[in-house]
């Protein structure tokens, strides 16, 4: 029974966790016990204290290089800089990122985010990846940096990165990656 549920719990840690070769750092085994079973994300928020815009969008409003396209003069007239973000309301790293960002309002995380208009996919509605935009992963939460057009310019960051899933963490990680040139 035992190596039933090791073994479960490694397919589940697997499916949620994976990342590219290059990027070796360990894993969290549990969830942070402040987390929500489920984190209810607007399709759209205004700008934070932060200057961060979250903006989800849906398969159901049409192709994403198109909806891409169209959210890249918003996000140059706010003076932000465009992300992706493919995540689920069931992936514990992005509960947490959800949470810092949304709802605890984590000064790391926010000044980690600061200039950011981050695009969040949900892989549940999306899928694995939209190869025809040029998304391609294999685990989530991952970030895609996109250009002034909306078009990913291939650099991409996952939540293997950060080791264990914390404000602090993640803003380690994240703030240079993000205002990288």
């Amino acid at each position: 029974m035992k190596k039933i549920a090791v073994l479960l719990i490694g397919v589940f840690l697997l499916a949620c966790t994976c990342s590219a070769p290059t990027l070796t750092l360990p894993r969290p085994t549990s969830t942070p016990s402040i987390l929500p079973d489920r984190i209810e994300s607007p399709v759209s928020t205004p700008p934070l204290e932060s200057n961060l815009t979250l903006v989800r969008l849906s398969p159901r409003d049409g192709s994403l290089t198109g909806q891409l396209h169209a959210a890249a003069p918003q996000a140059a007239a706010l003076g932000q800089r465009m992300f992706v973000e493919f995540d689920a309301e069931w992936c514990p790293s992005c509960k947490v990122i959800t949470l810092g960002l949304e709802q605890q309002k984590s000064e790391a995380l926010l000044a980690a985010f600061d200039g950011v208009y981050l695009i969040r996919l949900d892989v549940d509605e999306w899928g694995w990846g939209v190869p025809e935009a040029g998304f391609e992963f294999e685990g989530i939460p991952v970030f895609f940096r996109l250009d002034e057009n909306g078009d990913p310019t291939g650099d991409w960051i996952d939540g293997s990165a950060w080791g264990p899933d914390t404000y602090e963490n993640i803003a380690r990680v994240m703030g240079p990656w993000l205002h990288q040139p």
